[in-house]
């Protein structure tokens, strides 16, 4: 009798299952084609974008050959030729591919084109927008040094200052030339006559970088400083 009642009760539950999916076969049905849709869809634009990295990525590497090409010439109307030709063809990159890793390397190389003239502002500028439309790239703490190298270079040691002490701030944990970039950080706040500072960025490196060639150095300009009377021991 109990075993009867349970596989009644076992058919009715079966029963209001199957009235239940008939029902709602419609909504069902179109639930299963979203996931599919999804799922296709999903592995259609991975291959989309595998392919348009790839793609950009070649496109990127010709252009760092011309790069090269354009870098060994005299200077004269082949060399301005090709310039405009590689200038153009990598603001293309970035346009077409502006979340990329082709378009990192379009920003270094329209930097680096610059830099070679000594047209310091504008390879600024490209370093700079390096790093901030790709803070997560390995390549971004390399752009704010440029940056600072090309303001220097332009005597706006404010400016490289700054740009530097952005670097500190933001990739002290990752960026593996941080010894380098703190004892710039100093001799740059040396020049604007900021010894604290300058003598603050020396003991950094110091501090965390005992074993670094540019320790020495830091050691030896607190040293000077201190004897020339410009920091407290």
């Amino acid at each position: 009798m109990i075993d009867s009642q349970k596989t009644g009760e076992k058919e009715s539950y079966i029963t209001k299952l199957i009235n239940f999916l008939y029902r709602n076969r419609f909504i069902l049905l179109g639930f299963l084609i979203m996931v599919i849709v999804f799922i296709v869809g999903s592995a259609v634009f991975f291959e989309l974008r595998k392919g348009r990295i790839e793609k950009s990525t070649r496109m990127v590497e010709m252009l760092e050959e011309d790069y090269r090409v354009w870098e060994a010439k005299e200077e004269g109307e082949d060399k301005n030729k090709l310039e405009e030709n590689l200038t153009t063809s990598l603001k293309r990159i970035i346009e077409k591919y502006p979340r990329l890793y082709a378009a990192q390397r379009a920003y270094i190389l329209l930097a680096n084109i610059s830099f070679n003239k000594e047209e310091w502002d504008k390879a600024a500028e490209y370093f700079i927008t390096l790093s901030e439309s790709f803070p997560e790239s390995y390549l971004a703490p390399v752009g704010l040094a440029n940056a600072a190298i090309s303001y220097e270079a332009k005597g706006e040691i404010d400016n490289a200052v700054e740009t530097l002490q952005i670097l500190a701030n933001t990739y002290s944990d990752t960026f593996p030339e941080m010894p380098h970039i703190y004892f710039n950080l100093g001799r740059l706040y040396e020049e604007i006559k900021d010894y604290s500072r300058a003598a603050e960025s020396y003991n950094k490196l110091i501090d965390n970088y005992s074993n670094s060639n540019w320790t020495k150095l830091a050691k030896d300009r607190i040293i000077f400083l201190t004897v020339e009377g410009k920091i407290q021991e």
